[in-house]
């Protein structure tokens, strides 16, 4: 998704790219911060002027005023500017998971741009509630019926999109996988690249995992035999060699923070939080829960 959005972002004469991100630890940016920051300063960037919207009394009439001015700001810089308008919106599980509001915001938004050559392109998880809510925009909204590009989810890695990934990541090591390549019924087979398929399903993850992990030394091409069955198995891997380590020692408490906090930590919270004090609290509030 964000090479998409990049690829896109990169022809300026053709596309306005306004992408968006959610992550873990900012679900909570408010559908008012989405619509101030993520759009409507984009749009007043590009229009050249300041947009002011009316006052409001509520939250609910805010929000209703900022997607009547954003609308409307979108479909100016449609006409204005001839360009297509791209919307990247990651994370959407995420945000989805604690109210549907944000998508409601999306429909309406569609439903008054009307005409004006405007996408949206939503990405996150395959769950079930989310992919019937985006289903439902088309008859709430009165908008195109949305296209779901990988319906079945992304298809795994075959041999060649894996041999790619080494070759790219990869100076010299790539010429001894070169050398097991076979040349058998007008294809080229490669040992080392069946054996990555197979032990990866194809997951994208695992191999980024395992290019990293051959970089650091961790692994080795005559090795690949002794990789484990899945992504699930390389993560209890990772998880063994931590807890016969020093790294166990400190990377534990670190996890416990991070997944307790409400926001992402910086460095020097961090290092505030791991003092001795603070680790005491943090075991006490794990008995507690």
């Amino acid at each position: 998704m964000a090479k998409l959005a990049r690829d896109y972002k990169s022809q300026k004469d053709k596309y306005l790219t306004i992408p968006y991100f959610f992550r873990i630890g900012n679900i909570g940016f408010s559908n008012e911060e989405f619509l101030k920051e993520g759009l409507l300063s984009v749009i007043e960037r590009e229009l050249g002027k300041k947009i002011k919207s009316e006052i409001a009394d509520n939250f609910d009439d805010i929000v209703k005023k900022l997607v009547l001015v954003v609308s409307e700001g979108l479909g100016e810089v449609s006409e204005k500017t001839g360009k297509k308008i791209l919307l990247f919106i990651d994370g959407m599980d995420e945000k989805c998971r604690y109210g549907f509001h944000f998508l409601d915001i999306i429909g309406e938004i569609c439903s008054k741009t009307g005409n004006a050559r405007v996408v949206w392109l939503i990405a996150g998880r395959n769950e079930k509630y989310l992919e019937d809510k985006i289903k439902a925009l088309k008859n709430k909204a009165n908008v195109m019926e949305p296209e779901f590009l990988f319906p079945s989810g992304l298809s795994p890695l075959d041999e060649e999109s894996i041999r790619l990934i080494f070759y790219k990541s990869f100076e010299r090591l790539k010429y001894r996988m070169m050398e097991k390549d076979r040349f058998e019924n007008d294809i080229y087979t490669n040992e080392f690249l069946q054996i990555i398929q197979k032990k990866s399903k194809g997951l994208p993850l695992f191999i980024k995992m395992l290019v990293e992990d051959i970089k650091k030394g961790n692994w080795k091409l005559d090795k690949l035999n002794d990789l484990p069955e899945g992504l699930e198995n390389y993560y209890k891997r990772l998880l063994s060699q931590i807890q016969v380590s020093d790294v166990g020692t400190i990377l534990t408490p670190i996890l416990c923070f991070l997944a307790l906090a409400k926001k992402p930590l910086t460095e020097k919270e961090l290092n505030f939080l791991l003092s001795e004090n603070e680790i005491k609290k943090l075991k006490t509030r794990l008995i507690i829960n």
